[in-house]
């Protein structure tokens, strides 16, 4: 159904990079949204993380509203962040928690 990942963990500064995969048939159900916010509580509440970083492509506008559902703030976007795809960059630290 839905798959959620941390990648490029900064232990020393308690950030990382969360990303996720949902089947086509999950999709719009709210099960990534619902994903990422576990973990992000998980990982403030329980590791004292402070920043949970979140990339999207410009071109992916659902992946988009899955951050700014689970209550991600959009910093703005990398261009060519991925080879040579622009990425909209999220982030969400403890105090965004809903």
């Amino acid at each position: 159904m839905a798959s959620v990942d941390l990648k490029g963990t900064e232990w020393g500064h308690r950030a990382t990079e969360v990303g996720y995969m949902t089947a086509p048939w999950a999709r719009g159900k709210g099960y990534a949204g619902e994903a990422v916010l576990g973990i992000a509580r998980w990982l403030f509440g329980r590791h004292g993380f402070q920043r949970l970083q979140l990339r999207a492509a410009v071109s992916n506008l659902a992946s988009q509203r899955v951050a700014e559902k689970a209550g991600f703030v959009r910093e703005g976007v990398a261009r060519n962040g991925a080879g040579n795809e622009d990425l909209v960059v999220f982030s969400l630290v403890p105090s965004d928690l809903p």
